[in-house]
């Protein structure tokens, strides 16, 4: 009936370095810019549409038409590049009606660019930002930052700068396979689980969860409810083209998270269907590069009726304007 999809970015080049950084020249990413896609990450996310449309091709027109498919991403340059990288393996041209040129088959589709108070999630809130302080100072992370003050020591000193970004940055050169040296070789893996806590601290609490995740939420309950309403402006197929943080905030916000750092191009699949006694219900699923597998929200299992998969993230949802009021009201 629908179905909504949110995947992080195709592989990519670090966002930055620092100080003692020994793979600051850009070659080791083939030459592209910080941040931005580097080839393998453009074949990513176009095999990643093809993927798609081999798995909804009984439920997607052959055709792209702009009724049944919509495409959204964060402004930053490398998930609009994947955003269209993805659309052009889902729907090249099928004929010579569609085929405006015999030398390039492909067809410019529509990427619509959404705020990243949305979609990347790094929110300008007063209140939300308040809230998550309070969080970092409560004892459970402060106990964390007593038992690692030597370990934060450690590792600002041999970077040569503040830790800050840090291990994105060493995730991202992971990636190529460039030859660390023995002190990120020593420190990654307690890095990773560190990062891994910073990150799920965002949605810590129900409150942070919802001025975190609210507008998108809402955005995507109000488009399965289009469809079973039977809207003129309801669309078949809705993906998100968002970051590995929006997919942490979303399987964290839903208490199913399970502590993995989704790689590049991890995919959630949200599927509204409805079966043979045309009852209505919503399957998740999540994939990465090696496997296709089934998420369950507590107290409603894989195939969860869709009532009851609404009510219970009708704590996580907001529009908008329900947002500002709250961020900015709510955060003097």
């Amino acid at each position: 009936m629908e179905e909504s999809t949110v995947f992080r970015h195709g592989k990519r080049a670090p966002s930055g370095t620092y100080r003692n950084d020994p793979f600051k020249n850009n070659s080791y990413w083939g030459g592209v810019d910080y941040g931005y896609l580097v080839n393998e990450g453009k074949v990513q996310m176009y095999n990643l549409g093809k993927w798609l449309r081999k798995r909804y091709k009984s439920f997607l027109p052959e055709r792209y038409n702009n009724r049944d498919f919509i495409v959204y991403s964060s402004q930053v340059d490398r998930c609009l590049m994947s955003a269209a990288a993805c659309a052009a393996g889902m729907f090249p041209p099928t004929d010579d009606d569609e085929l405006w040129n015999r030398e390039l088959r492909w067809q410019p589709i529509p990427v619509h660019a959404k705020t990243d108070d949305m979609i990347f999630q790094r929110i300008h809130c007063p209140r939300y930002s308040r809230m998550l302080r309070e969080v970092w100072k409560g004892e459970e992370f402060s106990e964390v930052n007593r038992k690692n003050a030597e370990f934060y020591a450690y590792v600002s000193q041999m970077a040569g700068d503040k830790l800050r970004m840090l291990f994105g940055i060493l995730m991202v050169q992971s990636a190529f396979d460039v030859p660390f040296p023995e002190w990120v070789n020593k420190s990654f893996d307690k890095m990773h689980r560190l990062a891994r806590l910073e990150m799920v601290s965002h949605t810590y609490t129900p409150e942070l969860t919802r001025l975190r995740l609210g507008p998108l939420v809402d955005a995507m309950i109000n488009s399965f409810e289009a469809i079973l309403e039977g809207s003129d402006n309801a669309h078949k197929f809705m993906f998100w083209s968002a970051h590995e943080g929006t997919l942490v905030n979303i399987l964290n916000g839903m208490r199913i998270y399970d502590y993995h750092w989704p790689e590049f191009g991890a995919t959630m699949l949200v599927e509204l269907r409805k079966d043979d006694k045309r009852d209505v219900f919503i399957n998740m699923l999540f994939k990465n590069s090696t496997k296709l597998s089934r998420l369950a929200l507590n107290e409603c299992g894989f195939a969860c009726e869709y009532g009851r998969f609404k009510d219970l993230l009708a704590g996580m949802r907001m529009t908008m304007e329900e947002w500002e009021r709250e961020c900015f009201d709510g955060g003097r």
